[in-house]
């Protein structure tokens, strides 16, 4: 009964590892969860499973009906499992979710891969790094001056953090991640990573924060 061809199967594992090296190292570059090796790991898992799926239907062509997509399929539903271990919560914000789009997606690759579909996984590839790498800096072009970064030095006491949540929720700004250190005198340095409104008034926001009580001092700088 024939089989793949050694030489063939190796360039097809060879080639969904350098794809999801690709990836890989755009994530690890972004200091992302699942980065360079995870990236192969997968890739590369995914074109074995469908070589093992092309081998077998040769294998038992003319003895047993079967469909090499079943066990790819099961890749694609399995896949999710691992993404979302890539995904956390942080703070106010939900962390990971690209990371865990970037996983299905090399899977894929690495099928396609593994099928002998170089052209549709070579693309997929080049569309996948292109949208991780370009895409954010296209965004932020689009929404320039929305993105900021405001630091609130304040006094440690309970109900804070609410109470400036409540300020900028006024404003209709949303809170993408905070971040919190300690400083001298019992006061906390709170950094709030933001996406304000195109019409909010920054210097406006600034003295309204400022005049929680509390607050030492509020100031804001592109994110």
């Amino acid at each position: 009964m024939a089989s793949l061809d050694p030489t063939v199967a190796l360039l097809r594992l060879f080639l969904a590892a350098l794809a999801g090296g690709i990836i890989g190292l755009e994530r690890e570059h972004a200091n992302r969860p699942a980065g360079f090796r995870t990236h192969i790991l997968v890739s590369a898992g995914a074109c074995l499973v469908a070589l093992t799926a092309l081998s077998v239907a040769s294998s038992f062509r003319g003895v047993a009906n079967t469909d090499p997509t079943r066990m790819a399929a099961h890749v694609i539903s399995g896949i999710g499992f691992l993404g979302a271990g890539a995904i956390m919560r942080e703070g106010l914000n939900i962390r990971g979710l690209t990371t865990a789009a970037s996983i299905w997606v090399i899977a894929t690759v690495g099928l396609a891969m593994g099928m002998g579909l170089y052209w549709h996984g070579a693309i997929a590839t080049l569309l996948a790094g292109l949208t991780l790498h370009y895409l954010p800096a296209v965004e932020r072009r689009f929404t320039r001056g929305q993105y900021r970064l405001i630091t609130v030095v304040t006094q440690d006491t309970p109900g804070q953090i609410g109470r400036i949540g409540i300020a900028l929720g006024n404003r209709g700004v949303d809170i993408r991640n905070i971040e919190m250190d300690s400083q001298p005198g019992g006061l906390i340095s709170i950094q709030l990573y933001v996406r304000t409104p195109p019409a909010c008034d920054l210097t406006r926001l600034v003295s309204e924060l400022a005049t929680i009580p509390g607050v030492k001092s509020a100031d804001t700088t592109p994110w």
